[in-house]
């Protein structure tokens, strides 16, 4: 049963890092209105292949492979290299674009009424790298198979 939660837990994680560099990690609004008819887009939007240069689809590809080791060959270094990928997925997510999360990128010399807002790919990264370190944690936990 643990082996399933396992796998499910690394699938999902996979599935959350991938989706967060599709995903907005941060964008801009002047007053009321939209940022993108008043400047570059580009100044306007980070997504989270912006920030990151797609490291996340790495991540979740490791992730979806040292989880499967995890859950299906018990591997405990597998389990663990689960929990290190999550431990770098949080690390970015914390250390690389929460600081970023609220430039204004040099707007507010122009326009007043600048504001930064999180994305929803902050989040999805969060609980991505949450997921991963929960599915690290427990394929440590798991016996390796009984030789004969």
């Amino acid at each position: 049963m643990r082996g399933w939660l396992v796998l499910v837990l690394g699938l999902a994680s996979a599935v959350l890092l991938f989706v967060t560099e599709l995903a907005t990690l941060s964008y801009r609004t002047i007053g009321i209105g939209g940022c993108e008819s008043r400047v570059d887009p580009g100044v306007c939007t980070t997504s989270g292949a912006d920030a990151h240069g797609h490291a996340l689809w790495l991540i979740a590809l490791l992730v979806l492979l040292f989880g499967f080791g995890a859950a299906i060959g018990r591997s405990r270094p597998a389990g663990l290299a689960v929990l290190v990928c999550g431990l770098v997925a949080l690390g970015i997510a914390l250390i690389g674009d929460a600081p970023d999360l609220g430039q204004t990128r040099g707007l507010e010399a122009t326009y007043t009424q600048v504001q930064a807002h999180t994305g929803s790919a902050f989040w999805l990264e969060i609980a991505g790298g949450a997921l991963a370190v929960l599915c690290g944690l427990l394929g440590m936990r798991r016996r390796e198979p009984q030789r004969r």
